[in-house]
């Protein structure tokens, strides 16, 4: 299951990129 660890990994940058964005 990478592409589930891949997903849950983006997400997390996304999510920590935006954050501090916003």
């Amino acid at each position: 299951m990478a592409w589930l660890q891949s997903r849950l990994l983006l997400a997390a940058v996304l999510g920590g990129i935006s954050s501090p964005l916003s």
